[in-house]
């Protein structure tokens, strides 16, 4: 890969990262949703959980970080990286919240 190619490459990605966190913002997607997009698309895949996280409205920082360390989920994890356990713990616990923002 040249330089140029490489240069290119990292601006599609921070700005599909910007994408998404907009959207996530906005509520454009819930949870349930991000997560199953994170499996098939790489560029969201990814994305660490904790950022995406973060992204949603109405999500405060240090209580999401403390939800992640209470069920045992590295705030560095990727979400392509998450196994089933860890996405029904993940829906389980902040997909009401991201749906509850979502609806106000």
């Amino acid at each position: 890969m040249t330089h140029d190619e490489a240069v290119g490459w990292a601006q599609t990605v921070r700005t599909a990262r910007y994408s998404l966190r907009e959207q996530l913002g906005a509520a454009e997607f819930d949870l349930c949703e991000l997560l199953e997009v994170g499996q098939r698309n790489s560029l969201v895949g990814q994305v660490k959980l904790l950022w995406a996280l973060e992204s949603f409205p109405g999500a405060r920082k240090v209580d999401t970080r403390r939800q992640l360390a209470k069920m045992g989920i590295s705030d560095s994890v990727r979400i392509n990286e998450l196994q089933q356990t860890s996405i029904e713990s993940l829906v389980s616990n902040f997909a009401p919240q991201s749906q509850t923002a979502a609806t106000r």
